[in-house]
């Protein structure tokens, strides 16, 4: 019959407890008298011994000693058996061990403090080494008696003898009535100990406080090192989404640059896009490495991951710099909008040259648009198309003072421009001046009609005498054109004369300027002795605000 699981302690004598029933197997059998041959003991399956003891009767009950050696065993098997005139059922009690690397349980459950050795968190032993190795690194210590004790400063029992060797540490209390309350540490004296930090506590840590000094940035270097994606940062208006968001907004790729063609030509690594124009607008920033912190506007890019720039690189990347593409940062356009930019192809006279493919193969496409030549050898002119082919050849007009080559980059823009409508106007009004008519909609702010306008001239040329006269620039003497050269045009709160409002074209069509491609473009007067007119605009080119307007 059996009498159930002891648990014991191995290779300790234990006192093992059974009962015994009578043969019929109802009430307990009260009156055997034990002997040595009735009591064997098999360990870990091995063959039946007699035990060294024989059983005491403990009243209804019995008991055995088995010795130290006799509990030597992982699993053993008392066996109770009557080796006489059976007088009861036989009686079998399994037992097992503890507290010995060969017992059954190694763990000691007689050890009230345990020594644990954790080889795994969660199954996984790299946590259990970052964890041990963080722990080893952490600095403890006790608050010591000092009259200088606060609630923002102790002294303490650290034997550290560097000043500052704590600095900007975390100060945690693990005892007394501040325990929790965690601190920046933001001084320490070595020749004390008493380390001082940035916000007070909520009282003053008594002496034989605890206390534990984290190392510095554990937690910091963990925000900052989190990788941000969309599957684990996505939640709604939370840090993590946001900040992402906003880096997807100004940096469209990242990495290294894998192959250098030249000074404007490079092939982009495994983090770029392969699309044919994907990048086209934005910026090529060099990050680190060779060439860092020059940026060149992308004109071009290939499925190929190759982008051409707008212009050469002062020093040219390798393949250890790392690159940037950031949001479109455009060349800035006097008129709104470039049609096209790119490259000189061929360079073949001063009025002559082909352009690259960025220009459409069009007959007359850009006929009678400007060209406007911004970066490279030659940069700075302006002239008009005169012709263009399907080949890209472009004639211009009037010649160049100053030669090209293929690294000149090139901007048609719209032609429309206060000098042609000038010209205009002179030659229509000198070739028929009875053909040229303007219309007037209003005077002073009175909308007129036909019939007001025929009227009020024809009354004026009464009232004058000049009816049937043509006046003519010889009529004019000086004082007449100053009056109307001094003659007030616009007013924005300073008054413009048409003189001053001609110097303003003349510094927008013809002066130095600086600021293109950011968000404030200067245009110089024609002398190059002050700055004209100021103006800020948006990354589309568009002028937002007028700052400086000297018309002086």
């Amino acid at each position: 019959m059996g009498s159930g699981m002891r648990l014991r302690k191995y290779g300790v004598q234990a006192t093992i407890d059974f009962e015994v029933f009578e043969v019929d197997g109802v009430d307990l059998r009260v009156d055997w008298t034990p002997a040595q041959a009735d009591c064997e003991i098999m360990k870990d399956g091995g063959a039946s011994t007699l035990c060294d003891n024989t059983a005491t009767d403990e009243g209804s009950t019995y008991s055995i000693v088995l010795t130290a050696t006799e509990m030597q065993f992982a699993r053993g098997v008392l066996k109770i058996v009557d080796a006489a005139t059976k007088v009861f059922l036989d009686t079998v009690v399994h037992i097992e061990t503890y507290g010995n690397a060969s017992a059954q349980h190694a763990f000691d459950l007689d050890t009230a403090t345990q020594d644990v050795n954790a080889t795994q968190i969660s199954g996984d032993t790299t946590a259990a080494d970052k964890l041990e190795a963080m722990l080893d690194g952490m600095t403890t210590g006790v608050v010591e008696t000092s009259g200088s004790n606060s609630s923002t400063q102790v002294q303490t029992d650290l034997a550290e003898a560097t000043n500052d060797h704590y600095d900007v540490m975390t100060i945690l209390f693990t005892s007394g009535a501040e325990a929790g309350q965690s601190r920046l540490i933001t001084g320490y004296a070595g020749s004390s100990g008493t380390v001082s930090w940035n916000a007070a506590l909520t009282g003053t840590p008594a002496d034989g406080s605890k206390f534990i000094i984290l190392a510095a940035g554990t937690t910091a270097d963990a925000v900052w090192d989190e990788i941000l994606t969309g599957s684990s940062h996505n939640i709604s208006t939370s840090a993590g989404k946001r900040l992402r968001q906003i880096e997807e907004a100004f940096v469209h790729a990242s990495g290294v640059i894998a192959t250098v063609t030249n000074g404007h030509t490079f092939t982009l690594d495994a983090g770029a896009v392969a699309t044919a124009d994907y990048y086209v607008g934005d910026r090529l920033q060099l990050v680190e490495g060779t060439g860092a912190g020059q940026s060149r506007i992308i004109v071009a890019y290939t499925f190929g991951k190759v982008v051409t720039l707008d212009s050469d690189f002062t020093t040219n990347p390798d393949t250890s710099t790392l690159y940037e593409v950031n949001a479109a940062d455009v060349h800035v356009s006097l008129s709104d909008a470039d049609q096209a930019q790119g490259f000189v192809a061929t360079y073949t006279n001063t009025t002559t040259i082909t352009l690259d493919t960025a220009a459409v193969g069009i007959t007359d496409y850009y006929l009678g648009s400007l060209i406007v030549f911004t970066h490279g050898t030659g940069a700075g002119q302006v002239r008009e198309i005169t012709g263009y082919t399907s080949g890209r050849v472009v004639t211009m007009s009037p010649a160049l003072a100053t030669a090209l080559d293929t690294t000149t980059v090139w901007h048609v823009q719209a032609a429309i421009s206060a000098a042609v409508i000038v010209d205009e106007w002179e030659l229509q009004s000198q070739a028929d001046p009875t053909g040229f008519h303007v219309n007037i909609k209003e005077v002073n702010g009175t909308a007129q009609t036909a019939n007001d306008n025929s009227a009020d001239i024809n009354a004026i040329l009464t009232d004058t005498g000049t009816d049937g006269v043509v006046l003519k620039a010889a009529g004019l003497n000086a004082d007449a054109v100053d009056e109307i050269l001094d003659e007030e045009v616009d007013n924005d709160g300073t008054a413009i004369t048409l003189r001053g409002a001609i110097k303003l074209i003349l510094s927008i069509l013809t002066a130095k300027s600086s600021g293109g491609g950011s968000a404030t473009l200067v245009f110089r007067d024609v002398n190059d002795s002050k700055n004209r007119l100021s103006c800020t605009v948006d990354a589309n080119g568009n002028r937002t605000a007028v700052g400086t307007r000297d018309a002086s």
